[in-house]
């Protein structure tokens, strides 16, 4: 006779399949979000005219606040300023949370 559970791969389920990888990812990035904004934030975020005031679709579409076209990423933006002001913390666990997602 021969044993069952021999050669077979144990049941996982699907919420530790989907947990596992989110876990990790949260946890490699969770020191952003004791971390204040650096680099290109400043000039993205902070003194982004689209990104502080009123979101217009001539906003999002052409002009995008300097050389980048990132249309998402600033109705992102715009969107965390909103909720977090001008907390870095905030836009990081969104960040977090957008490639945990």
């Amino acid at each position: 006779m021969q044993n069952p559970s021999f050669g077979t791969a144990p049941e996982i389920s699907r919420g530790v399949l989907y947990g596992l990888p989110l876990l990790a990812t949260v946890l490699a990035y969770a020191n952003a979000l004791f971390n204040g904004f650096v680099l290109d934030d400043f000039h993205i975020i902070i003194e982004n005219p689209d990104v502080l005031g009123d979101l217009s679709f001539l906003a999002v579409t052409e002009r995008m606040g300097g050389t980048y076209y990132r249309p998402l990423g600033v109705f992102s933006f715009w969107i965390d300023y909103r909720v977090f002001g001008s907390f870095a913390g905030g836009f990081h666990l969104m960040s977090v949370l957008y490639h945990a997602g």
